[in-house]
């Protein structure tokens, strides 16, 4: 597969190379068999995990892309009237195949998945001394863990929900397991479907937990054990699994140690590495981050100020809700910008850039479960504790909910809304529960999206099509 042939990596440059340096990528084909070399011992193999992870911290995926765009095509987040250009083709529904952010996000996700490929090939087939044995299987774990999300991140974006159709048989993503390191091994495979996609994510995280039982990191901007179960847990939710989404988000609730900010520091405590909820985040230090690149510098009015909310995000929190802090009223601090602007300050960071991107928190896994069990027979009181768990919290004036059945539901996902907009989850819940929605614009403009309709994935980039004549785009492109 050409794609993959882009991304066949030399996953370090020495031994002794162990920083998030990205200099391992793009490397020509004629160096693959420097490539089939560098995995010798277990300090390249963290060398080498250490690179994955810095992938994920780049401004085409969780830096920025992957939070952005869908928060830009759902009814959260829109383009402000004075903005540095960025996303606008996203912002007008009027993306094509030869996006450039797009296809950077893309290109960033089978990067992640090559990579996991040839860590675990050349991981797995080491001989190490029995004393590095449980620290390569904790290496091991997350890379298995890793390539699961990278798949689960192109599945969502690129793909329709696995409820699209009945068995999951429509177009997921080339699914690649494997990555040779020369020539030979290019491939050009078709498209596999949603289900063989979520198979293959369901048995890398079934992998990972049996790897991290024997020895988990405790670094929240690594993978754990309980990241794991909580990264599963959330797939089940996709997939429609309830019981099993239940099951595992119980686990990480009750035994994975973490607990739920207070009302009174949820707003500055979010900002913190490694608060307490926090299940995996995406690190950033004051020397290694994407800079005026960053989601902060993109959100803050002290950067490019460009993304603002809409203002029905911010009507449906309470003035007593803590979290309407995050989408605060005010003047767009540009000259002829909007007066009112529903200002994001989830993440603001532009001094030294010190704020980690959370991917996976407590709050969220308390709403899975609630999500979940809703949707069993028999534990709506249990789906309404968990409800109002997250939601007094963060308005003491919430009530418990005593809704049923549909209304329950929207309830749940009417909180999903308010606990993680602008963490890039709201775009695939509409979709995934099938849920129509306006996507709204600066001056009043709106568009209406029917919920799994052509233009609310993205297209699959160009020049993938060009290279591999077994792709087919999706509809609508």
């Amino acid at each position: 597969m050409k794609l993959l042939n882009r991304y066949t990596v030399l996953i370090l440059l020495s031994i002794g190379l162990v920083s998030c340096s990205d200099d391992f990528l793009n490397v020509v084909p004629e160096q693959g068999a420097e490539a089939d070399k560098a995995i010798v011992d277990l300090p390249s193999m963290n060398a080498a995990l250490n690179g994955m992870y810095s992938l994920l911290q780049s401004q085409d995926y969780y830096g920025r892309t992957f939070i952005v765009a869908p928060e830009l095509v759902s009814n959260n987040g829109m383009i402000s009237l004075i903005h540095s250009s960025r996303y606008i083709n996203i912002n007008l529904n009027t993306v094509v195949s030869t996006d450039t952010y797009i296809t950077a996000l893309w290109n960033q996700l089978y990067a992640l998945t090559v990579n996991a490929n040839l860590l675990i090939e050349k991981g797995e087939a080491l001989n190490l001394p029995p004393s590095n044995v449980n620290s390569s299987k904790q290496v091991l774990g997350e890379a298995y863990a890793l390539r699961a999300l990278g798949y689960f991140d192109l599945i969502r974006i690129f793909a329709q929900p696995y409820n699209n159709t009945s068995d999951a048989s429509h177009l997921g993503v080339p699914l690649i397991l494997k990555s040779g390191t020369s020539r030979s091994d290019i491939a050009k495979p078709p498209r596999n479907t949603v289900a063989q996609v979520y198979e293959s994510i369901v048995n890398d995280l079934k992998k990972a937990i049996e790897l991290l039982e024997i020895q988990s990191s405790a670094s929240k901007s690594h993978i754990t054990l309980y990241g794991a179960k909580a990264l599963l847990a959330k797939v089940y939710l996709y997939k429609g699994e309830w019981e099993q989404a239940e099951e595992l988000a119980t686990d990480v609730i009750t035994k994975g140690n973490y607990s739920m900010l207070s009302n009174t520091n949820l707003v500055s405590g979010f900002k913190i590495k490694a608060n307490s909820e926090v299940i995996f985040e995406i690190a950033n230090n004051a020397a290694d981050n994407e800079g005026s690149n960053s989601l902060a510098y993109f959100y803050s009015q002290d950067g490019y100020g460009d993304m603002i909310a809409s203002e029905e995000l911010y009507n449906i929190y309470s003035n007593a809700d803590v979290r309407r802090q995050f989408v605060a009223k005010r003047k767009r601090d540009r000259v002829g910008g909007e007066d009112p602007a529903y200002v994001i300050s989830k993440y603001t960071n532009i001094s030294d850039y010190e704020e980690n991107i959370k991917v996976l928190r407590l709050a969220e896994i308390y709403l899975i479960r609630a999500e979940a069990r809703a949707r069993q027979t028999g534990k709506e009181t249990l789906a309404i504790d968990d409800l109002y768990e997250v939601a007094h919290r963060a308005d003491v004036g919430a009530f418990r909910s005593i809704a049923t059945g549909d209304a329950l539901i929207a309830d749940i996902l009417k909180e999903r809304r308010k606990e993680l907009a602008f963490e890039g989850n709201q775009l695939f819940d509409l979709n995934r529960t099938k849920t129509n929605w306006t996507k709204y614009r600066s001056g009043d403009a709106v568009t209406t999206y029917t919920a799994q309709s052509n233009r609310t994935i993205f297209p699959i980039p160009r020049r993938e099509l060009n290279l591999n004549p077994n792709i087919r785009q999706n509809p609508g492109y």
